[in-house]
């Protein structure tokens, strides 16, 4: 067994903008178009892959594999390890994980080409629907809100638009809104942030309504 360092050893090239700079326009057009449909796609491919690469650690427990640092031993659970050695995107990880958990029926070939939204949208679909072409198209070459309406108005599935809350605080404000989400999730047994804060503000509003 090893301490951690790195769960991949994919690099993306860094291209040589001098090169480009200089380039003839067509030619230099061309190659950053291609960088940018290059990333495009991995951006694309990121949620399912780092699913089912945490659902493959899981199964097997390959987690304790790896020597915890802090304590010098095999870690103690796949959350501990994701925690320790992603700081920067084991939640992300975890919602991969979920999804791909959720959607194992369903090949994986088909989830690396749908964009996370839609892949958290099919979670929400009976098992019959997700498993109609035309709906596995859809939620490959749609955006969330086409996707959504798709799956409402063609198949009775009734899909909540979803929104977004982004907040921003400084490092110490940060560790008091998280040890506080922490305590929620024990409570309520939730593991992720979002899910700790709608029941922490459901539990506020059942209190004083």
């Amino acid at each position: 067994m090893t301490e951690f360092r790195a769960i991949s050893h994919f690099q993306f090239p860094a291209p040589d903008w001098n090169t480009l700079r200089a380039a003839p326009p067509q030619e230099a057009a061309d190659a950053l178009a291609g960088i940018l449909g290059s990333l495009d796609t991995i951006e694309k491919q990121s949620f399912a892959l780092r699913g089912m690469a945490c659902l493959l650690l899981e199964e097997r427990e390959l987690w304790k594999e790896f020597i915890d640092a802090e304590v010098g031993l095999p870690y103690s659970s796949l959350d501990r390890f994701l925690k320790q050695t992603l700081p920067n995107s084991w939640g992300y990880c975890r919602d991969a994980l979920r999804a791909v958990k959720e959607l194992r029926e369903m090949p994986f070939a088909d989830l690396l080409e749908m964009p996370r939204c839609n892949i958290e949208t099919l979670k929400k679909v009976s098992t019959n629907v997700r498993k109609e072409p035309k709906v596995i198209e859809a939620a490959k070459t749609q955006t969330e809100s086409q996707f959504a309406q798709t799956l409402t108005r063609d198949y009775a599935q009734a899909i909540e638009s979803r929104a977004t809350l982004k907040l921003t605080f400084a490092a110490g404000e940060m560790a008091e809104v998280e040890k506080a989400l922490d305590a929620v999730g024990k409570l309520c047994s939730v593991d992720d942030r979002a899910g700790q804060l709608l029941a922490l503000c459901i539990d506020y509003n059942l209190e004083h309504s």
